[in-house]
């Protein structure tokens, strides 16, 4: 019969923990980005999808390099993963230190922060990276430490449909109250449980949403390297209403 000790020793987490990351090279448009993640794993598992680069986030990062993000916006990632979007925003920006990359797992920022050193290990100004758990008590917390943002990005955020609510909810509180700030979000589109749930919540946030159309050649590479079509992946413009 085995006692407490002996269940908690073989449950230990660190047990179920993969961190064997492989660096690569991600080039999305101009931009080449180092980055540690693990590359050929694929998982419905919540504990290692912060870990893998999601289609979602290379569509989104292109997208940066297209849209002509303001140079001297500042930038916030939620639920960062490895952080492609927020590297691919903080090489476009004159300032890097303008950019927030946030998760609210501590292995994926300890990823984060391998990979913001990648890039940027040679430079003054970096990006920076927290822990943000969504939901009014934390994020107002955080607003008060780092303040709101003009642009938030978030690649692959609603791998469940119960993540959208508080999504919305912390994006409308740390989005700063101009008419230019902006929300982009892309993700796969699992359900379209997921997709009517984002504009009816939007609906009642107070937030408009915009589907953008993936047109360009660049788009349609990704998605066949993906094994997907246009119609499985999303990428939405969020502004305030």
């Amino acid at each position: 019969m085995l006692d407490s000790e002996d269940v908690e020793d073989i449950f230990e987490p660190s047990l179920f923990v993969n961190t064997s990351y492989e660096l690569k090279e991600i080039s999305v448009g101009e931009v080449v980005i180092k980055l540690y993640a693990l590359h050929k794993s694929a998982t419905t598992d919540h504990d290692l999808t912060g870990q893998i680069l999601w289609p979602a986030a290379k569509i989104l990062s292109l997208y940066l390099t297209q849209c002509g993000i303001c140079r001297n916006a500042s930038v916030l990632e939620l639920g960062a993963g490895s952080g492609l979007a927020g590297l691919v925003a903080a090489n476009l920006l004159d300032d890097p230190s303008k950019v927030m990359l946030t998760d609210n797992n501590d292995l994926v920022l300890d990823l984060l922060r391998r990979n913001i050193d990648a890039n940027f290990h040679r430079r003054t100004e970096k990006p920076r990276c927290e822990h943000l758990s969504w939901g009014v008590e934390e994020v107002d917390g955080f607003i008060g430490r780092h303040g709101t943002y003009d642009v938030i990005l978030g690649a692959d955020v609603v791998f469940w449909p119960s993540a959208v609510p508080l999504l919305l909810q912390t994006v409308h509180r740390l989005l700063t109250k101009q008419s230019s700030a902006k929300f982009f979000l892309s993700y796969i589109n699992r359900s379209r449980y997921t997709t009517e749930l984002l504009h009816a919540v939007a609906d009642k946030s107070g937030l408009r949403l915009e589907r953008i159309e993936l047109e360009d050649e660049a788009f349609r590479e990704i998605l066949r390297a993906n094994k997907l079509d246009k119609d499985q992946i999303s990428l939405l413009l969020c502004t305030l209403r």
